[in-house]
């Protein structure tokens, strides 16, 4: 169950990484993945800026329990993804659904989901 806890935080960690350093890199990019433009300064740095934090938050979340057995640090993606969730459901309340938008609702439940699993399993080991 270990190993299988640490895949599911790895897969976690890489994903998080990986959106989180394509912001900084490319925030077009990411940010038409998540449906957003930053059509000016400030929405580029808004897409570096806030959308690269969540990601790399979850991240180094992720690394501290995996590198350096701080299992804790799966909290920060527990947290960040959740809220990202209760605002995408809110959002679902409030305007409805629209093209794309249970895709990011799916990623972020499968992301607490497999952020818990990981938390809880290697809490019990530890």
């Amino acid at each position: 169950m270990n190993n299988l806890a640490k895949l599911a935080a790895g897969l976690v960690g890489l994903f998080s990484l990986a959106m989180g350093l394509m912001a900084w890199g490319a925030p077009s990019t990411v940010g038409g993945i998540l449906g957003l433009s930053g059509v000016s300064e400030l929405g580029q740095h808004s897409l570096r800026g806030d959308i690269g934090a969540v990601f790399l938050a979850s991240a180094l979340g992720c690394g501290l329990a995996l590198f350096q057995g701080k299992v804790a640090g799966l909290k920060l993606p527990i947290i960040l993804y959740s809220l990202v969730l209760i605002g995408r459901l809110i959002s679902l309340a409030v305007t409805g659904n629209g093209v794309g938008v249970m895709q990011p609702i799916l990623i972020e439940v499968i992301l607490v989901a497999l952020s818990i699993f990981a938390y809880r399993s290697l809490k019990a080991d530890a």
